[in-house]
């Protein structure tokens, strides 16, 4: 058996893909948020704003949101309502947990099939004022669904180590 397939290996890689999530998560952050300040600023302070930020600011909110769900998924962040879950056995606590896994996986493949479709059929028009290929920002569903459907699974597989 090689080195690649050993489960240290497969946790090495799957805390490599972690850290890169948080990275470009606070990097989509401060880029929106630096954004809307030079818009504000621009607007407001010295009277000359800039028609293509607002535009380039909500894109980087679209991939911030779709890369960060893929971290709330792994964190076990989403908002839920857990008051029944709660109050059952630890074994049917886990039988619950893998259903609404499951069912994420459901949603998931279906976010990343029609948001394939979406950026390969409509992906030729250009945006408004920054003139990119909606390809680029529509690429953000399917990109978006593989990390979440990664992390569902690694979630799962790796629920019993330590978290870091």
């Amino acid at each position: 058996m090689s080195d690649t397939s050993s489960p240290g290996a497969f946790a090495r890689l799957d805390n490599l893909l972690r850290q890169a999530l948080d990275l470009a998560c606070g990097l989509t952050l401060v880029l929106m948020v630096a954004i809307v300040l030079t818009l504000v600023f621009a607007r407001y302070v010295i009277h000359l704003p800039i028609f293509w930020g607002e535009e380039l600011a909500r894109y980087t909110m679209f991939y911030m949101v779709l890369l960060g769900s893929a971290l709330a998924i792994r964190h076990d962040s989403h908002l839920r309502l857990t008051l029944f879950v709660d109050r059952l056995s630890e074994r049917a606590r886990r039988i619950v947990g893998w259903i609404v896994d499951l069912g994420m996986l459901v949603v998931v493949a279906a976010l990343f099939w029609y948001g394939l479709d979406l950026a390969l059929e409509d992906g030729i028009m250009r945006t408004p004022a920054l003139r990119v290929a909606f390809f680029w920002i529509y690429l953000a569903f399917p990109v978006g669904a593989v990390l979440m459907a990664i992390q569902i699974v690694a979630k799962t597989v790796f629920a019993d180590q330590p978290k870091s």
